[in-house]
């Protein structure tokens, strides 16, 4: 068994092989979509114990179905409208909403 999500779900050793899913590059808790795009919870960097934005899979994607490619939440188009759902300024997308905003 594979598991995902520290653990909390297993999966056949075989399920991306047999199901096409496309895995990424991770690296440092980064990558997806696009090289320095975070895919984990940001922390604060004054306390490493605090987390400034909960952040995973399910903050952009539908776990089972979607109507739009990729899975994306609400059924919205992969398009850069899709970004600004979080970031304030498409220009500086390292600069997210403040939290809560959506």
């Amino acid at each position: 068994m594979l598991g995902i999500f520290g653990g909390k779900v297993q999966l056949p050793e075989n399920y991306y092989q047999k199901n096409k899913v496309m895995v990424l590059p991770l690296k440092y808790g980064m990558g997806h979509p696009t090289i320095q795009h975070p895919v984990q919870d940001l922390l604060d960097p004054a306390d490493s114990s605090k987390v400034l934005k909960p952040l995973s899979c399910l903050s952009c994607h539908q776990p089972h179905s979607s109507a739009q490619a990729g899975l994306l939440v609400k059924d919205q188009a992969n398009n850069m409208a899709f970004c600004d759902t979080c970031h304030k300024n498409r220009l500086e997308l390292t600069a997210p909403k403040a939290a809560g905003r959506r």
